[in-house]
């Protein structure tokens, strides 16, 4: 075997692996996209069905957060309604918000920039705290990203 066939081989092994360990998902500008890692299958994730939803729930016995992403149509790479909703299921909704953007950032292996780029909403579950309930909060890091009002914890669901 000659080196060149040897190097070809390597680099198509190569990009191979890191492409089927990576999904390339929309960004909020139309026809931009961004490569993440694959963020399922995992023994976080329940992915319905169709591979529409998938759904990552926080293990960690706190239950801070539940992270779904919406890829509608898996099969149509072109489609551009995909992104994530942060529910944050803890009366602590300061530290789950950080939890679950910590978790977010590398579980997809991105930066704060290029998060900012996903289409994200951050919500409180109503059960939770309806002061809060019912409203985008976006990622914390991000230039939309909104603060929780003040004296949100002064104020517990009856």
């Amino acid at each position: 075997m000659n080196r060149k066939y040897i190097i070809r081989l390597f680099l198509v092994v190569f990009i191979a692996t890191v492409l089927t360990a990576c999904i390339k998902i929309a960004t909020k500008v139309p026809g931009e996209y961004v490569w993440v890692n694959s963020f399922y299958p995992n023994d976080e994730a329940v992915v319905s069905p169709d591979q529409s939803l998938v759904t990552i729930t926080d293990k960690s016995g706190n239950y801070y957060y539940l992270i779904t992403f919406y890829a509608f149509n898996p099969n149509n790479i072109k489609d551009e309604r995909q992104g994530f909703v942060i529910s944050l299921e803890n009366h602590d909704i300061v530290t789950a918000r950080k939890a679950a953007e910590k978790k977010l950032l590398t579980m997809l292996g991105i930066s704060k920039e290029v998060a900012c780029s996903l289409s994200v909403t951050v919500n409180v579950a109503g059960d939770i705290n309806d002061v809060v309930a019912g409203k985008n909060y976006g990622l914390s890091f991000c230039p939309d990203g909104k603060e929780f009002p003040l004296n949100w914890d002064q104020v517990v669901s009856q």
